[in-house]
């Protein structure tokens, strides 16, 4: 049993017995007793591996649903658990879960070379999950956009102060169920290449000067769930100063095929933005996110 300041954790509880079984595809569903998944692992969790696993089952639900919490309050109950754990285990217990859910959520790979093959929805998340590391900007060079799961992904990322710029094809902008004049109307800066006698069939994304996502995939629903396509995704400074160049130099090319905006937002797009918006969640070291570094420094 652990000492003063620190919860008993010999108790049987509902919840535990649960989380002891095996974690289903989409995870363990939080309970919504708790403020985060940190906080909820930490506190039904009875030994540093039950704690772990109900972090792991936490992260795979939020994944799974695109229900992603907010950094700065998972950094701020990292800390306020450190403070009120004085038994040596558990502190050590947050931290590993701490680091867990940072790496898992909200940082890239430190070196990032991944193919995403699909039809897959658990790629379409990893797609979700790597647009939600923009913090400078991001650049989207793609045919079409006709699934709105990831125009919201965008829209939320605008919202943030991302500078979000689209380049696309002038045949698909106004097709039935395309999102681009949506997001147009949204405010993001979008153009298209205004030549009916070519395509822009570019299908890549920049990020940060970190992040460079480049492959057969548009952004469909069919091409998630029932396409043949992929997406290279790496860190690669050499490929990435290349595609972030051709996109500009686009950008440029086609300033005449700028897209207005009749400045009505759509209310999916604003839903989901109040949902899922990061907040002021960045914390960022050397140029890249580190969202552990910052919490460690409030430890001591």
């Amino acid at each position: 049993m652990e000492k003063s300041g620190d919860r008993a954790h010999v108790e049987s509880r509902p919840y535990a017995s649960q989380a002891d079984e095996d974690i289903k595809d989409q995870g363990q569903a939080p309970s919504g007793r708790y403020t985060n998944m940190l906080e909820e692992a930490v506190t039904e969790g009875n030994n540093h591996q039950h704690v772990l696993k109900l972090a792991h089952g936490l992260i795979k639900y939020a994944k799974y649903h695109n229900i992603l919490p907010r950094l700065d309050e998972i950094v701020a109950s990292a800390c306020s658990l450190t403070a009120k754990y004085t038994n040596s285990k558990r502190r050590q217990a947050i931290e590993a879960a701490s680091k867990l859910i940072c790496s898992e959520l909200f940082e890239p790979k430190v070196q990032i070379n991944q193919c995403l093959f699909f039809p897959s929805q658990d790629n379409e998340r990893e797609i979700i999950r790597y647009l939600r590391y923009a913090d400078k900007y991001c650049y989207i060079a793609l045919y079409t956009i006709t699934n709105s799961k990831l125009a919201r992904v965008l829209y939320t990322l605008f919202t943030e102060g991302v500078d979000v710029r689209i380049i696309t094809d002038d045949e698909t902008t106004g097709a039935k169920g395309c999102d681009i004049q949506n997001l147009a109307n949204a405010g993001i800066p979008i153009r298209n290449d205004n030549n009916m006698q070519a395509r822009m069939h570019h299908k890549f994304i920049v990020i940060d000067d970190e992040l460079l996502m480049n492959g057969s995939f548009n952004w469909t629903v069919t091409a998630v769930k029932y396409n043949n396509e992929n997406i290279v995704v790496t860190s690669d400074p050499k490929l990435i100063g290349n595609f972030k160049k051709e996109f500009l130099r686009l950008w440029d090319m086609y300033e005449d095929g700028a897209l207005s905006s009749n400045g009505e937002v759509d209310r999916d797009l604003i839903e989901y933005q109040r949902n899922n918006s990061r907040g002021h969640g960045h914390y960022k070291k050397n140029g890249s996110y580190n969202a552990w570094n910052h919490y460690s420094r409030h430890l001591d």
